[in-house]
């Protein structure tokens, strides 16, 4: 485990907010039925672990970071689906560290303030933003439990969207 982020090669994210007309911010969850890619995080302990560890159940994996508003608009909504559902859904909430804008202590700080439960993972070395060609932030792919993403969203979503994909997840 990097005790240090790499900053070689950070990637600037932009919210939702920021992005161009066209990059699809703000639009439901549309059909993948692609493999879900697998990466390395970190949880809140520091311990690794791959994404594939967690296809036990369904997945809703979320790409978030603390400064970015439509990611903190959604997180309520995502709270509330995880005390429903986390019995049988992973929620994978994986920040998006770059060591100065956002660290995993900010990230932790965030949490704790809103008083959120649902379990955080850091992408400390970049490979989950870059498989999943995060750009725009939050990003939410539902993976079915066979490790296949099955719908998306790019953009913040509301709780009727976060249900519709839960709901696609617990169909199997």
């Amino acid at each position: 485990m990097a005790d240090k982020v790499d900053t070689e090669n950070v990637v600037e994210f932009q919210t939702s907010a920021e992005a161009p007309a066209e990059s699809g911010a703000g639009e439901a969850p549309v059909q993948g039925n692609t493999p879900a890619k697998n990466f390395a995080m970190t949880d809140a302990d520091g311990n690794e672990m791959m994404l594939s560890d967690l296809f036990d159940k369904p997945v809703v994996l979320n790409f978030w970071a603390s400064w970015c508003p439509p990611c903190r608009g959604e997180m309520p909504d995502f709270e509330e689906m995880y005390k429903q559902h986390g019995d049988r859904i992973n929620f994978v909430f994986v920040n998006l560290v770059d060591g100065s804008r956002e660290t995993e202590e900010t990230a932790k700080a965030f949490i704790e303030e809103q008083g959120f439960t649902f379990p955080i993972y850091f992408d400390i070395y970049g490979e989950g933003s870059e498989d999943y060609e995060i750009y725009y932030i939050p990003d939410t792919f539902f993976i079915d439990r066979h490790g296949d993403v099955v719908s998306y969203a790019v953009g913040g979503i509301d709780k009727e969207q976060m249900q519709a994909g839960i709901d696609k997840l617990l169909e199997e």
